[in-house]
């Protein structure tokens, strides 16, 4: 795929009217090693997601609007996955470049990318005709050149691929390997194999080891002065789980600088509170969630529950008024939380062998709710 520089930088500063942005990123489009990390195509640079151009406008002190932003990362995305070789289409007067032309570039982005789909089909065909087991390195060695041979333009994303697709179905062995296999070959790994590999240790934490995840952990610290928010996401995966978790609370500010907090990082760091019995930060950061306009993950109501039935054997008077809580905080905020916790809770009051609680779901059509609702407003009129 050829595509020049300048090319993106027109695409950029047509899309967010600002004229700046030809200075800044011409002038320092490698400004840091991080930064050039976030890009996710090696031949063009293309931005991966909305929080690393953020990142890269605000380290080059720049102000665009959220729309702007995604407008960006749409455009750059487009070109950048399409793998249409723009470069000829600079020599072109406006005259030559119709509709007829516009056509031919979306035929031929959206054939680039079915192209991409199946390339990525090859990966799924290895995580699921092996075992959770290791390959030896003549294997990954056979495989990654089979793969870059189809799309040479990859050398730099396939490891996170990789490694993204054992994190997906769990292969905490097949992913250990391919580690190794890189180290084998002394290459590093980038940041997006690694930070994949540290959310898979965490997802597969009986298999891995804190000593492993720490490692890795202050590596990337030591490499990178910032992260984008999808690598602390995928950090918290795995440090969330350690004896080190409240590290997490240093990843979510990062997060803070150029996003949000996602909800899984959230509904991560207060199970990890609750489990470590930080109980008043764990309801802080749980505040902090529905502030922010997103529902606390099963995970979180299910870490409670277990509190509560904990507090229940101990037969310390505390379980009830610890259940009590946690509902009239659903009903502060009107939370509609996942079927997992509402289970949870369910198993919870059952097993109380003095009130002999009883409960059942219960499903409400949205047309009877539609009906009800009508009535209502016109016995209100």
């Amino acid at each position: 795929m050829v595509m020049s520089l300048a090319m993106v930088t027109r695409t950029l500063c047509t899309l967010t009217r600002c004229s700046r942005i030809l200075q800044c990123v011409t002038c320092r489009w490698k400004g840091t090693a991080h930064v050039d990390s976030l890009f996710s195509t090696p031949s063009c640079r293309g931005f991966a997601s909305t929080s690393s151009l953020t990142v890269l406008v605000r380290r080059f002190s720049l102000c665009f609007s959220h729309r702007s932003l995604n407008r960006s990362r749409f455009s750059v995305n487009k070109i950048a996955l399409g793998g249409v070789k723009y470069s000829h289409m600079q020599s072109r007067s406006s005259s030559e470049r119709g509709q007829g032309n516009h056509y031919q570039d979306d035929a031929h982005v959206q054939s680039s990318l079915q192209q991409f789909s199946v390339w990525l089909e090859h990966f799924d065909d290895l995580i699921n005709s092996h075992s959770d087991r290791c390959l030896e390195e003549a294997e990954w060695q056979r495989f990654r050149a089979e793969r870059l041979a189809e799309y040479p333009s990859r050398e730099l994303s396939i490891d996170g691929i990789v490694m993204k697709k054992c994190l997906g179905a769990k292969r905490y062995r097949l992913g250990k390997s391919y580690i190794a296999y890189l180290k084998g070959r002394q290459q590093q790994a980038n940041l997006a194999a690694l930070v994949h590999y540290v959310a898979l240790c965490g997802e597969c934490y009986d298999l891995s080891s804190q000593e492993e995840i720490f490692s890795l952990f202050d590596e990337l610290k030591s490499r990178y002065r910032v992260l984008d928010v999808m690598s602390c996401d995928l950090l918290i995966r795995g440090m969330s789980k350690t004896d080190r978790w409240k590290d997490c609370l240093w990843l979510m500010e990062m997060m803070k600088l150029s996003s949000e907090v996602t909800a899984r990082a959230y509904g991560l760091v207060v199970a990890a509170a609750f489990r470590n019995n930080e109980i008043e930060l764990g309801w802080k950061l749980m505040t902090e969630t529905v502030e922010s306009a997103m529902t606390p993950t099963a995970e979180v109501f299910m870490e409670w529950v277990r509190l509560c039935t904990e507090a229940r054997l101990s037969g310390n008077g505390k379980s009830e008024a610890m259940m009590d809580r946690l509902l009239q905080f659903m009903r502060i905020h009107r939370l509609f939380i996942p079927v997992e916790a509402v289970q949870s809770i369910q198993e919870w009051f059952q097993s109380d062998l003095i009130h002999s609680w009883k409960g059942k779901f219960a499903t409400v059509s949205k047309k009877y709710v539609y009906t009800e609702y009508s009535l209502a407003a016109n016995e209100a009129g």
